[in-house]
């Protein structure tokens, strides 16, 4: 790409009408280089579009080009990010919470704990941000990723309203010992099926995954009866007897 763009000076330099497409080509090598380059620290607060929102362009480019994380936007361009980031650098984004836990989003946290570590996570409570009433986390991803090291994290699910939250944030950052922070390592968090980001999890717990049988070994989990469609068979508290 340098070797393209001093090609491409010279030409719109010293070149006369008939080099008219040089002036074309010059902002999408200039976007070619943006997009080409490594950064030290990618810290962004993504776009979030599920697939619903998609046009069958975009969804078909997630698919295409993001499998892991095509679920919605904001997992893609964390992905994204991991791929701008140089090797030994740092990626941090304000994203919802879901990718945490979802069945749909397991791909998604395999390759984060796989080419990256969680080096701090902030949990938030649905009320963070007056007036939105979002499920959002804060993380930093290291591009080292060693599974033995303990990253850190913060609960702050059980403290409601947007100013209490800054409050338990801070009491958590003076003391490692509040009762709301929290160490766990990639290795222990894959002990558990799914890898779900369940940080909180005592180590008794957590050994439970490693050392017993699943159930799923033993026999096959169904929902049991229902109905198909409450609406039409279940009578509401409001409707007559």
């Amino acid at each position: 790409l340098p070797a393209i763009e001093k090609r491409l000076n010279e030409v719109l330099r010293y070149g006369d009408l008939t080099h008219a497409p040089a002036g074309i080509v010059a902002p999408q090598l200039q976007q070619a280089l943006l997009l080409a380059r490594r950064y030290d620290a990618v810290v962004t607060n993504p776009p979030y579009m599920g697939t619903r929102g998609m046009t069958a362009l975009l969804k078909s480019f997630g698919e295409e080009v993001y499998p892991a994380s095509n679920s919605d936007l904001f997992s893609m361009m964390v992905e994204r990010s991991l791929l701008l980031a140089s090797i030994s650098g740092n990626v941090a984004f304000v994203t919802p919470f879901v990718w945490m836990f979802l069945v749909s989003y397991f791909e998604f946290r395999s390759r984060i704990l796989s080419a990256s570590r969680i080096a701090s996570l902030v949990h938030l409570e649905y009320n963070s941000f007056e007036p939105a009433c979002v499920p959002v986390c804060l993380f930093t991803l290291s591009l080292t990723p060693i599974e033995k090291a303990n990253s850190q994290f913060i609960r702050l699910c059980d403290f409601k309203g947007v100013d209490l939250q800054p409050l338990k944030m801070k009491e958590a950052l003076v003391s490692s010992a509040c009762a709301w922070r929290y160490e766990a390592s990639t290795s222990e968090i894959k002990q558990i099926p799914g890898w779900p980001i369940a940080y909180w999890i005592s180590p008794v717990l957590r050994n439970v995954f490693s050392t017993s049988r699943p159930l799923a070994s033993i026999a096959q989990t169904k929902k049991g009866m229902a109905t198909g469609d409450n609406d039409r068979f279940v009578r509401t508290w409001a409707e007559v007897a």
